[in-house]
């Protein structure tokens, strides 16, 4: 009998996987990024669909067996692409940090803290409508956050203030926006010394 472990998660992409099956990559609250199998969830009858689909803030039901993690219930809170669908720059932005997350970390890597952080963006983001300005701002200053946790980040103090509080906060994006250069070569250094 396996166990079953439940964790929050933010469903960052769904592929098909045999003919009714998806592999889901999540960010999880508990275990960080996780590769799931998801079985039938393509058919029409499926419990899990709802729960994984693209974008999906979830709660999540895993089991870990052989072959790796998979599914057995998921239960969607909100999902990102509906929140923002009349909004196409702000998703864009939320897009481009899960794809830095996904290129980043490693399978099972990334604790709780990378699951807070990008959280906070996405909450962030769905409350508030974002000027073009303020979007970048928001975006760096996630990016800078999600290269900390995985230790790429930078080693500049003047950062550090900025990684002690996790919240975001239009006092935190002006605060931030006088370091919206060095910001960009920290995050540009950080990309190549990762050499991925």
């Amino acid at each position: 009998m396996y166990r079953i472990y439940e964790t929050k998660g933010i469903v960052l992409e769904t592929r098909p996987r045999g003919e009714a099956g998806a592999s889901v990559t999540i960010l999880t609250d508990k275990f960080g990024l996780v590769r799931a199998a998801a079985p039938g969830l393509r058919l029409s009858r499926s419990k899990l669909r709802f729960g994984l689909t693209t974008y999906s803030l979830s709660r999540l039901a895993l089991v870990r067996g052989r072959d790796g993690w998979r599914v057995t219930d998921a239960a969607a809170a909100a999902n990102l692409f509906f929140g923002l669908r009349s909004r196409p720059d702000d998703m864009r932005l939320l897009e481009r940090l899960f794809t830095l997350l996904k290129r980043l970390t490693p399978e099972e890597g990334g604790e709780s803290n990378l699951y807070r952080v990008i959280c906070g963006a996405a909450r962030f983001v769905l409350r508030h409508h974002l000027s073009p300005e303020k979007g970048r701002i928001l975006e760096a200053l996630t990016a800078l956050r999600i290269l900390s946790e995985l230790g790429y980040g930078p080693e500049a103090e003047e950062f550090s203030t900025f990684f002690s509080r996790p919240s975001l906060g239009d006092r935190v994006l002006a605060s931030f926006k006088p370091h919206l250069r060095r910001a960009y070569r920290e995050i540009n250094t950080a990309l190549r010394a990762s050499q991925l």
